[in-house]
Order: structure tokens, then C-alpha cells, then sequence
């Protein structure tokens, strides 16, 4: 595979932490455990599939036991035990996943981590029948576990001694609390939890997971916001809440839909679990505000309920007009992140201000402010100097309020607010953040750069502004490449990527090619971006390409395919047997452009495909890439059942090597060829012999024109008349 760092970045899993490192160009090698020790997950996988479907005393899952423990035999010949971890994605040996990208061994895992189990210990002496088992065991419900330790209690109870496990516990310690929270992996203290969350920014695998089992314990995560609160923020609780939600939040926005809903369930229900102070500064100052531009906070603030969610905004309501503004901000900012309906948000945020004891004329006065009907904008004050973006964005950095700010404000800090609504685009924040990366040395500083560049990466891609997301990618490409740039760095830089390799992502932008015109800036943009994406991004553009009903963007793409083509040959190739011929043609067509001596040795492969149309353009491609060296395949072509391959085999094989044409053509021209003999086929072998200049040619059309006798029929006396037509034309 190559195009950018994807040919020189590869997973590096000797960790367990799923990072990223550099190796060198043209390995194709991965960390992986010993061969032994994936025959026998792979092999008790299978056993537990036996198990599930019959019973543990059957033939066929004892038999799988048996084949497990045999493969257990290889494994104790190098240790004395074997020790499996626990991860909620993969099984593990010695910090290295196995198995971490097959669909069916993630879901065995998940068995092991469903029952809270934290590591699995096999000792010498196991037998087929222990094993069974503890697959019974592991078969049971998740919901049967009523506390951690109960299934060690099964395991005694079906006395099971060769096997033993470890549990899975996290204690979120808290010095004034009675009893403990228990959650998932090992005491944790909120310092703990901010340094898993600082780590799974970085990519590092297993805090990320460490930090997905404390979410899942809604108390266990409460407590942890409510100390680091305490802790960190003092006054400003709610916004610091806010602050660790969000970045709680992006670290789990990669899980599959259904796993990201529960969690950030959780953490809703913990938001809500807070102080009434804490929680009402949090959702009103932190997270509502921040949902506006930052789409994965705003999934968080979505998962609230309506009607809690009001009565907490509610709460907070005085009797001031700055804190009725303020609650009518917060209303709006919910309706434009798509919290409700306008109507269902209106309804709620009554009902909850009546009952929190507000009089009408503050309820009228909240919702007119919350749903008007006209906004109007005091235009800014011009400037006598255009500034750049990164001044434009830097000073609005700086000059974020405190919440302490005066009454009357300085006129400078309004003059920079109405620089604010004439507006720094998303764009600008995001070359700013480019580069501010490239200067960061921290590691969990710059991590967490790259993940809201991310968000705002996103978006430009989102609204299509393909253009200013490209000037962002080339920053991140460079600093992917960059030997110099720490490798955690640059492991984090290439997952950042790899978000731009979505499907829907790669074909909103093929498709936004057909809607610009050729040599346009945006048209140039899309173009660079396929290019940038590289070979990974080709099976999806070949998918699009095969949806694509209109033919001018058909076109396009395969320009856009033909570029590149000596890149994509592996891609490509992967291919050229699907049974759409109407893709495979245009793929044959792409690889004809290629100036690698592979091309040939492809085509090769469709020279024979059922769809004569693809078999017609592999000709065609044929001669285009190789040449005199396509020669073999033009011959075959002289052998195809259908007569238009065959004259243009002949026409073609003329061009790059007009001896084995005259060959070729002579035997077509007597019926004795391997393909059509059609009249219409011999007459145009006839007619290209007349137009070799060999001897050979003349030789064969001397010999057509001497058929004599019986055979002198139908096609046979069409052709000999047609080769005395153009010996009397060659000697005139």
C-alpha cells in the first residue's frame, strides 16, 4: 500500500496501548503474540461455539475442548502457565492484543470482560474437561453476576482448579466516604482519572479502556466529578465539570454507536447526579455553550432529559434581567443543537419555570427572549489594518471573560467582540490549532490539540469547505512525516487521518467533484484530497464509481483514479474479479494508464472475463501500458468468441508486432483460428494481410486465393475472392 504515511505507519501493539509507530518503508509487519498462543484463543474461541450450541458433555464440544487443550500442550512447552488479560476490545498475551481486528474474537472478548474478569490463568494439568467447563461458565448471563466475586464462586462450585481468574475492580477513593465505590480496574484516584484521560487522548489503548470501565459506574464517575471539582476549580465547579465531560466525551466518541450511547448515558446521569450549584453552572455555563460548536458534547447534552434539563436551568433563575438573559441563552443555544423542538423545548422550559415559582412576566419575558422573531446586529467599527487570522483568533483567546468583568466594558474587549461577529472562521481556529500542534512537545497537551482539531476538521469537511480542510491536512500530513516529531505524535497525528478514510467522508468528496467546474479552486481541493487519502481511500471511490449512474461523473472519477495509478495497482487488482463488469471495465481502463511492467501481468487476469466489453477495453489497455511486451495478450485476443475482440486484436497486434499479426490474421482469414470465423471476421483478417507489408502476409493471401474445389462455398469463396481482390490491388 502506498500513498503518505499510510505505507509506513503500522500498529505497533507490543503495549497493549494500540499505538501507532513508524517502521520502515515497505514492512509489512505487525507485533503479534506467538503462533501458539493464537492457535489456542482461536482454538477455545471454537470450543466455545461448541459449547454454546450443544451440550458440554456432547461429542462435538468435547471434542473442541480436546483440539484446545492439545494446542494449551504447545503453549506449556515454552511456560508453565498461560495468562490471557481482559480488554473490552481483545483477549491479550503479555501486552499485545490477540486478534484486535477480527469481528469474531471481539465478541469472545467481550464474554470475558461481560463477567468482569480482569485476567485468565490456564495451568499445566487442565484438561478437555475443565475446560468445558469454565466455557459453561463463561456462557452464562452477564446479568446472573450479582458482585465480582461471584464468579469465582461458579467456577469452585464446578471445581475448576486448572483455570483461575482475576477479577476486575476500580475504587474510586474517597478519604470521606464510608464505603467504596467498586467499578472496574484498580484504586483510582481523580488524579489517576485525569492522567487516563490525558493517555487515552494520546491513543495510548489501555487507558482508554481503564477509563471506559470508570464510566460505566455512574456513582464511581459522579464521585470523580465531584471531587475534581473540589479540587481543581473552587468557585467555577460547574465549568470545570464541563470541561472534564467534554473531554471524557471525545475520548469515547470512536466507539461503535450502540457502546458511545450507554457511556455518554452514564454521563449524563452523572451530570444530572450533582450538586444543585455545581450542576446548574455545568449545564447552563459549560456544557450548553460549548455544545454549539462541538458536536460530541452536544450528543452528551442531547442525551439529557427534556424535562430535567429545563427544571435545572429553571432553578438558577433570579430575579435580574441578567440572569433571565441568561436563561433565555441557554434555551436558544439547546434548540440550535437540536435538544428538541422548538415547541417541545417552549413547553418544557414553562412548565419547568412555573414550577420552580417564576411569575408570568419573567416566563413571558424568558421564552421572547429564548424564540425571537428578529435578531439585530450592531455592525462592527472598521479597522484601519486588516489583521491576520491567527492575531484575529490569539487575541480572542486572550480575551475569553473571567466572569468577573465590569459593568461597563473596555472599549477595546468591545471593539475585539465585534471583530467576533463579523466573524473568524472555523477555518482560521483550525490553522490556528495546526499551528499551535506543531510547536507542542507535551504529550497529552498535543493530543488533546489533535482531538478538537479533529472536531473542527469535521466540520469543515461537514460543510464541505474542502479547500480551507485541505490547508489543515497538509499541516497534519507534514507532521505525520516528520521523522524528528516524537512517534507517539505522530501515531496520534495518522489516527487524526484516518478519520478522513470514512466512507461517507471520501464520498462526499467524489461526489463534490461533479458539482465544480475542471481547473476551479475547489474542484483542485477535492482532487488534492483523493490524492492525499491515497490507497486506502480507493475501495471506497471504486464503490462510488460502481453507484455512480451519471456518466460525466463517472468520467471524473477515473481521471481522478487514472492520476495515480501506479499506486493503486494493489488496490485496483483486488478488484478486477467482482462480477459488475461495468466497474471492472472502468478498472481495466485505469490500469492501462499505469506505467508499472505489473499492469500487463493484471490485465492478464480480465482477458478472459465473461463480459466481451471488459475483455474489448483489457486490449485496448493492453497495448497502451506494455506495448510490444502486451503482444501474448493480443494473441489471446485472437482467440475470443466475439468477432469485434477479435479484428480489434488484429488491428491492435498490427501496431506493436506485425509479424505474429500476419501469423495470427492468416489463420483467422481460413477459419483455423481459435475464436469467431464469422464472414465479417475472415473478410477483416483478408483485409489487414493486404496491408502487412511481409512476405509472410503475401504468402497467406496467395494461398486464400488458390481454394479450389468443394470448399469453395458460402464464406470460403467470399474470402477468396476477397484475396485475389487484393493481390490484384498489390500488383497493380
Amino acid at each position: 500500500m502506498s500513498g503518505g504515511p499510510w505505507g509506513r505507519l503500522v500498529r505497533d501493539a507490543t503495549t497493549y496501548e494500540g499505538t501507532l509507530r513508524p517502521v520502515p518503508t515497505g514492512s509489512d509487519t505487525e507485533v503479534r503474540p506467538p503462533e501458539s498462543v493464537e492457535r489456542f484463543v482461536r482454538q477455545l474461541a471454537k470450543a466455545y461455539k461448541a459449547v454454546r450450541l450443544y451440550p458440554a458433555s456432547s461429542d462435538i464440544a468435547t471434542g473442541a475442548a480436546e483440539v484446545s487443550v492439545d494446542a494449551l500442550a504447545v503453549c506449556f512447552e515454552e511456560r508453565p502457565e498461560l495468562t490471557l488479560s481482559v480488554g473490552r476490545g481483545a483477549l491479550g498475551y503479555a501486552g499485545i492484543p490477540v486478534f484486535p481486528d477480527d469481528p469474531t474474537m471481539l465478541d469472545f472478548a467481550r464474554e470475558f470482560y461481560g463477567k468482569r474478569l480482569a485476567e485468565v490463568r490456564f495451568a499445566e494439568g487442565v484438561d478437555a474437561a475443565e475446560i468445558a467447563r469454565f466455557l459453561v461458565l463463561l456462557n452464562r448471563k452477564d446479568e446472573e453476576l450479582v458482585s465480582g466475586d461471584d464468579f469465582e464462586a461458579w467456577m469452585w462450585d464446578a471445581n475448576i482448579v486448572n483455570v483461575t481468574v482475576s477479577m476486575a475492580t476500580t475504587v474510586i477513593a474517597d478519604a470521606g466516604a464510608e464505603e467504596s465505590d467498586t467499578s472496574a480496574f484498580a484504586s483510582l484516584s481523580t488524579r489517576d482519572i485525569d492522567e487516563l484521560i490525558a493517555g487515552a487522548f494520546a491513543g495510548r489503548k489501555r487507558d482508554h479502556q481503564m477509563l471506559i470501565r470508570v464510566v460505566e459506574d455512574q456513582h464511581g464517575l459522579t464521585r470523580y466529578l465531584e471531587q475534581s471539582a473540589r479540587e481543581y476549580a473552587g468557585d467555577h465547579a460547574g465549568t470545570w465539570v464541563a470541561g472534564r465531560v467534554g473531554a471524557i466525551a471525545h475520548v469515547l466518541s470512536g466507539e461503535p454507536t450502540e457502546v458511545r450511547t450507554q457511556l455518554y448515558g452514564s454521563i449524563a446521569e452523572s451530570v444530572m447526579s450533582l450538586d444543585d450549584d455545581v450542576r446548574h453552572e455545568a449545564i447552563q455555563d459549560g456544557l450548553l455553550p460549548t455544545a454549539l460548536h462541538d458536536d460530541v458534547v452536544a450528543e452528551v447534552v442531547r442525551g439529557l432529559d427534556l424535562d430535567d434539563l429545563c427544571g435545572v436551568l429553571a432553578s438558577g433563575l433570579e430575579e435580574s434581567a441578567e440572569s433571565r438573559e441568561g436563561l433565555a441563552r441557554a434555551l436558544r443555544n439547546l434548540l440550535m443543537i437540536g435538544g428538541g423542538t422548538r415547541e417541545e423545548i417552549i413547553e418544557a422550559a414553562r412548565t419547568a419555570l412555573t414550577d420552580a415559582g417564576a411569575s408570568p412576566q419573567a416566563i413571558s419575558e424568558v421564552v421572547s427572549q429564548a424564540t425571537p422573531t428578529q435578531l439585530e446586529v450592531e455592525e462592527p467599527a472598521p479597522q484601519e489594518a486588516e489583521e491576520s487570522p491567527l492575531s484575529r483568533v490569539l487575541k480572542l483567546m486572550d480575551a475569553v471573560p473571567s466572569g468577573d468583568e465590569a459593568e461597563d466594558e473596555d472599549p477595546a474587549i468591545a471593539a475585539l467582540r465585534g471583530e467576533a461577529k463579523r466573524g473568524v472562521t472555523n477555518a482560521d481556529i483550525a490553522r490556528v490549532l495546526a499551528a499551535v500542534a506543531w510547536l507542542q512537545t507535551d504529550e497529552a497537551t498535543f493530543g488533546a490539540i489533535i482531538s478538537h482539531l479533529e472536531d473542527y476538521l469535521g466540520l469543515l469537511l461537514d460543510r464541505e469547505e474542502y479547500a480551507d480542510a485541505l490547508s489543515v491536512i497538509d499541516v497534519l500530513f507534514d507532521a505525520a512525516m516528520d521523522e524528528e516529531r516524537p512517534p507517539e505524535q505522530r501515531a496520534r497525528v495518522v489516527a487524526a487521518l484516518k478519520l478522513l478514510l470514512e466512507e461517507r467522508t471520501v464520498r462526499s468528496i467524489a461526489h463534490a467533484l461533479g458539482r465544480y467546474d475542471e481547473g476551479s479552486e475547489e474542484y483542485d481541493a477535492c482532487v488534492r484530497l483523493l490524492k492525499r487519502l491515497g490507497a486506502p481511500a480507493v475501495p471506497t471511490l471504486l464503490e462510488v464509481l460502481a453507484d455512480e449512474p451519471d456518466h460525466s461523473q463517472r468520467k471524473i472519477l477515473v481521471d481522478v483514479l487514472t492520476g495515480s495509478a501506479d499506486d493503486y495497482l494493489d488496490e485496483l487488482s483486488a478488484y478486477l474479479g467482482d462480477n459488475r463488469w461495468y466497474l471492472v471495465r472502468n478498472i481495466v481502463s485505469v490500469i492501462g494508464s499505469a506505467h508499472d511492467p505489473r499492469a500487463v501481468a493484471l490485465l492478464q487476469r480480465t482477458i478472459r472475463y465473461p463480459e466481451p466489453r471488459v475483455r474489448r477495453e483489457t486490449l485496448r489497455s493492453g497495448v497502451q501500458v506494455g506495448g510490444r511486451a502486451a503482444s501474448g495478450l493480443l494473441e489471446a485476443g485472437l482467440g475470443d468468441d466475439d468477432g469485434e475482440n477479435v479484428r480489434l486484436s488484429m488491428q491492435l497486434l498490427a501496431q506493436v508486432d506485425p509479424a505474429a499479426c500476419a501469423k495470427g490474421a492468416a489463420a483467422v482469414a481460413a477459419g483455423a483460428g481459435a475464436g469467431d470465423t464469422s464472414r465479417e471476421t475472415r473478410l477483416a483478417a483478408v483485409e489487414l494481410l493486404s496491408h502487412l507489408e511481409l512476405d509472410e502476409a503475401s504468402a497467406s493471401l496467395e494461398r486464400l486465393a488458390a481454394i479450389r474445389g468443394f470448399k469453395v462455398r458460402g464464406v470460403n469463396r467470399d474470402v477468396r475472392d476477397a484475396a485475389k481482390a487484393a493481390l490484384g490491388r498489390a500488383g497493380s
